[in-house]
């Protein structure tokens, strides 16, 4: 199992050292058994969001590292990604039917980003700190749209037909790939 790990690794273009004790001892949730979506975390594991990509899917929330789960007050839709600041305070999700939306005060209330539009979303992403938030997307005219405050503003430009996207902490660093 080591060496097809870090033959992996490698293969992938990335080099790691991996401790063998970390994630030893699973624990099962209170969390609904849904076609889970995406999932995130705060930097110390304790506010937890999950996207439920089923049609009719929800957000859920976490406060407690998992131990119990809150649906939020977003349209139930497929979510198909989700994002967190290491405070969990900042987030976002994306839905290729309902668009991206924004939390400011942890899920407790959600805003769609209006100004998000001609595209499918297909992943967000954040900072540590929250405020630098991106979403790629498969399709429409515009494919990566970036926020410098928390999104309530969005820019795009012409990168085409990215999928999925992930952000160092301080959001200098981006990696992403296309679908197709």
């Amino acid at each position: 199992m080591k060496i097809l790990l870090s033959a992996a690794i490698i293969l992938c273009g990335l080099s790691a050292t991996i401790n063998p004790a970390f994630a030893q001892t699973w624990t099962p949730t209170s969390a609904p058994n849904v076609r889970w979506g995406g999932v995130a975390s705060s930097a110390d594991g304790s506010k937890l969001i999950a996207a439920d990509s089923s049609l009719s899917g929800g957000i859920y929330m976490s406060t407690n590292s998992g131990a119990n789960w809150m649906s939020n007050a977003v349209p139930t839709v497929g979510w198909d990604s989700v994002a967190s600041s290491a405070s969990g305070s900042l987030l976002a999700a994306s839905s290729a039917s309902a668009g991206v939306y924004v939390s400011t005060n942890g899920g407790t209330t959600w805003t769609q980003a209006a100004n998000v539009t001609g595209l499918l979303p297909g992943c967000v992403a954040t900072s540590a700190n929250g405020y630098i938030m991106f979403v790629a997307a498969a399709g429409g005219t515009n494919f990566f749209f970036i926020s410098t405050n928390a999104g309530a503003t969005w820019t795009s430009n012409s990168i085409p037909a990215l999928q999925e996207i992930a952000s160092s902490a301080d959001a200098t660093k981006l990696v992403a790939v296309g679908g197709f």
